[in-house]
């Protein structure tokens, strides 16, 4: 049986508290499991951002340098308890314990040197918090690493759906909206291709919008659905949802007016619930609502949507979670009838499908009287296909312990640090769309000054200036 000789990776600044417990934790670990190690801290010694993949990637040479068979990126405050080190033929993320997102790859990941140097190592262009993670796993995609599959499960059957631009496509729909009483809203759609806007700290990819102090169901560029309103006293109201998988998704939306609660449903899932100390502002003094945007009349955060939408619907009563499960499930019927436990078709006050469309107007079942105008979409059969997997990383079940540390990234409503978004517009507009290629960027071309070198028995440190 082959011996395989292990490198433990550790980007390090400015926490030696951390660093003493983890060299205790880590080098008792591996011994009673009987791996032989390299332990190797890189540490950045200067005033820039801190680049957790650059540092990944002089770890990773030092590595080899010492005979090192496959390697472990870890975060020093991550004191394992229970995490198997032990050789895999492929990448396998080990940090498993609290994953925030399914293609997460984050925390603790191991590869096989081999497979490391195929995809260029860690990008070097991510200063600061994010992203440089979501480049590691696109480059294992690209370079037909062995990843997992996930089964992606749409929303939905396969049915007609509006195909909206980002630039200009929407519909304008009457506003039925009345704030004064109990409302719902749904809406099935899919984002598809969207790009960043340089200019913004964030973007909203809107499908339902209603303008003025902006009632908004979106998708974002923090990869979240969400909606976000203002109370009678213009505060400003979010709910998000996790980072989810990209797929047909349906959104519902439910005020209650008695227990002046707003709630927003994912497939059928709660994602959060905001109690409101003021009513919701009167959206009624809005004569139009848009499917597509906010308001396409606006010069700046109009907010279009990219992607597909297939139905919409709006309700005068809170729908109660079983019909929201029933709606989402539904196969065979329109909401303009009731069945199962879904009872509402008489509080429909506007219904739009992409499979009714006449003279480019999108009809309202609810009001055959009044049909909503199509701006720029493309009416278009919406198929997918049978079976959809998503490349994810293998994991292994870890238990550990995180350090306390300060939290960065997302918090609440936004990124904590600008630089977060511009690592953001790098991943997203650049590498995903091709403009920046692997090879430009990683093992071969990694630059960088060694301040000091010190090796004792197994354990390696170097400082460096980046």
């Amino acid at each position: 049986m082959a011996v395989h000789k292990l490198g433990v990776i550790v980007p390090y600044r400015d926490r030696y508290d951390h660093l003493l417990k983890f060299k205790m934790l880590i080098q008792a670990k591996l011994y009673g499991a009987k791996i032989p190690y390299e332990l190797i801290v890189v540490e950045q010694d200067d005033s820039q951002s801190f680049n957790r993949g650059k540092l990944l990637n002089i770890g990773f040479q030092e590595a080899e340098k010492l005979g090192c068979d496959y390697v472990v990126f870890h975060d020093v405050d991550m004191l394992p308890k229970k995490v198997d080190y032990s050789y895999a033929d492929h990448p396998v993320h080990l940090a498993t314990q609290d994953i925030p997102f399914e293609e997460y790859f984050g925390g603790i990941t191991m590869f096989p040197v081999e497979d490391f140097k195929k995809i260029n190592g860690f990008s070097n262009r991510y200063w600061g918090w994010g992203f440089e993670d979501d480049d590691l796993l696109h480059r294992c995609r690209l370079k037909g690493i062995k990843l997992d599959e996930l089964p992606l499960n749409d929303a939905g059957p396969n049915t007609a759906a509006l195909k909206l631009n980002g630039v200009s496509s929407y519909v304008e729909v009457p506003n039925r909206i009345r704030t004064r009483g109990d409302f719902s809203i749904h809406i099935s759609l899919e984002p598809k291709g969207y790009t960043l806007d340089s200019n913004k700290r964030e973007d909203k990819y809107v499908a339902f919008g209603i303008p003025g102090f902006d009632f908004n169901i979106m998708y974002t560029s923090f990869r979240r659905f969400a909606v976000e309103f203002f109370d009678s006293k213009k505060n400003h109201h979010f709910i998000y949802s996790n980072i989810v998988p990209n797929v047909k998704t349906t959104l519902t939306f439910v005020y209650n007016k008695e227990k002046n609660t707003a709630s927003l449903y994912q497939n059928a899932k709660h994602i959060g619930t905001e109690v409101l100390k003021n009513p919701m502002r009167l959206y009624d003094k809005a004569g139009k609502a848009y499917i597509g945007c906010t308001d396409p009349d606006r010069e700046e955060d109009n907010n279009f949507f990219k992607g597909y939408i297939n139905t919409y619907a709006v309700w005068n009563k809170a729908l109660t979670y079983e019909e929201i499960v029933t709606v989402q499930n539904n196969k065979y019927f329109g909401l303009a009838d009731n069945f199962e436990s879904y009872q509402s078709a008489g509080n429909l006050v506007s219904y739009g499908d992409a499979k009714f469309i006449k003279e480019y107007k999108l009809i309202d079942i609810a009001k055959l009287e009044e049909h909503s105008q199509i701006v720029d979409c493309e009416v278009v059969q919406y198929d997918l296909p049978k079976h959809r997997v998503l490349k994810v990383p293998f994991r292994r079940t870890s238990d550990y312990k995180t350090l306390d540390h300060e939290d960065n990234g997302f918090l609440t409503t936004g990124w904590k640090d600008i630089t977060t978004r511009y690592n953001q517009l790098k991943f997203m507009n650049e590498v995903m769309y091709g403009s920046t290629t692997l090879e430009q960027d990683g093992l071969t071309t990694l630059k960088y000054r060694i301040l000091s070198n010190s090796n004792v028995r197994n354990i390696t440190q170097l400082t460096v200036k980046l």
